[in-house]
């Protein structure tokens, strides 16, 4: 009997718009008796980039007697400086995973993830990043590599026919940070499919 073997390219290019804000403000105490006035949050706590950012992204994957594996490549890459004279630093990811599909109805994935994001370029006027070293714009960078555990379960027949519940627990490895920045203990993405 022959094995059954299917490889094959995605290639995919995508555009984010300038739709998230990059002005939100709060509170913050200030002085003896702790006021609270208005600030400019840190870069990071912004909702958006408030730049158009190419996000381009080539996958191969194949398959064969029960098992599927494959790498992905992907990026975002800012397109100049938003309305505040800075652009956040360009993204870049690098994928591989491996899949068994145990019955119609289960399946197991394990996945290395690598992550590599650059610092600020420009500056926020309105941030101060003599208030918290997290509002440094050369302080945003770094690179993270995570190993993700995963699940998909799919009712191929019944009351939920088509419909399938992916789960993926990321853990990180290995992660340089250029500054004060909240590090990732875990991830848990799930996600719910529908087809008809």
């Amino acid at each position: 009997m022959r094995a059954t073997r299917h490889g094959r390219w995605v290639g995919k290019l995508g555009l984010s718009l300038p739709l998230g804000s990059i002005t939100e403000r709060d509170g913050m105490p200030h002085g003896a008796l702790g006021a609270m006035i208005p600030v400019r949050m840190e870069y990071s706590m912004q909702l958006g980039s408030g730049t158009y950012d190419l996000r381009p992204a080539m996958t191969y994957s194949e398959q064969r007697d029960g098992w599927s594996w494959g790498a992905q490549a992907s990026a975002v890459l800012r397109l100049g400086e938003n309305d505040q004279d800075y652009r956040l630093g360009h993204r870049g990811e690098l994928t591989a995973w491996a899949a068994r599909l145990w019955t119609p109805a289960v399946s197991t994935s394990l996945c290395l993830l690598g992550s590599r994001w650059g610092n600020i370029q420009g500056r926020d006027d309105a941030i101060d990043a003599g208030m918290s070293p997290a509002a440094d714009p050369d302080a945003q960078g770094g690179q993270r590599v995570d190993v993700g555990l995963g699940m998909n379960l799919y009712a191929p027949t019944g009351a939920l026919k088509g419909q399938r519940l992916a789960l993926e627990m990321l853990r990180p490895v290995y992660q340089d940070l250029d500054g004060p920045q909240l590090a990732n203990d875990w991830t848990l993405n799930a996600g719910w499919q529908f087809a008809f």
